[in-house]
């Protein structure tokens, strides 16, 4: 396999960066610098929902499980774009697959777009384990503080990756590879998400 291009679909993490409203706010502190110690040493703080990140079904899901028991090769697969030019993300916008082999979705909408439960059924009967969403893409309907299409992929071991960016760099049959932090027994974590293009 020879590799022709690497796309970052991550969103870089800055200190005071926008996040989630009431999740922690990211500060950079400087822990130990190289006039005391002759070595930096930076102190971090951040929400495990910080960025590009990955749910883990704990998330929302009473006992599920956490992001580190995320199988990597549900993270790695074949990339196919949804991108819609409207908020609401219908089952008809969702592609049938002749053959699914780690089919991963990369989805985009309008500003505050999001999924009918149709389409996120859809979404799970073609056996996609991995869905990422454009930062655009609030996945649910604005304003509905259930979340039922994020409990509902969740429970169905979809794993939503959100706040990407970079979707029109990306061809339909690009590798994608998920890598979140491998933090134990939380509820998600942030990842670093590439496209890798094969060539001549």
């Amino acid at each position: 396999m020879k590799i022709t291009r690497i796309i970052d679909l991550t969103k870089p993490i800055t200190h005071g960066m926008r996040v989630y409203t009431g999740d922690p706010e990211v500060t950079f502190q400087l822990h130990v610098s190289l006039k005391e110690k002759g070595y930096r040493v930076t102190k971090i703080q951040l929400g495990t929902h910080t960025g590009t990140h990955i749910d883990a079904p704990m998330h929302m899901i009473d006992k599920g499980e956490s992001i580190d028991k995320i199988p990597l090769e549900e993270l790695v697969g074949v990339a196919k774009k949804i991108r819609v030019n409207k908020k609401v993300v219908e089952e008809r916008d969702i592609p049938d697959l002749k053959e699914n082999v780690n089919t991963i979705f990369l989805i985009e909408t309008r500003e505050a777009g999001y999924l009918t439960k149709e389409a996120a059924r859809k979404i799970v009967k073609l056996g996609v384990k991995t869905v990422i969403f454009h930062e655009k893409c609030y996945i649910d309907e604005p304003g509905n503080s259930d979340y039922p299409i994020h409990k509902y992929l969740l429970k169905s071991s979809v794993h939503i990756v959100s706040e990407a960016i970079n979707f029109d760099e990306v061809k339909d049959g690009d590798l994608i590879i998920v890598a979140p932090l491998k933090l134990v027994g939380v509820d998600g974590a942030p990842c670093r998400v590439v496209a890798l293009r094969e060539g001549d």
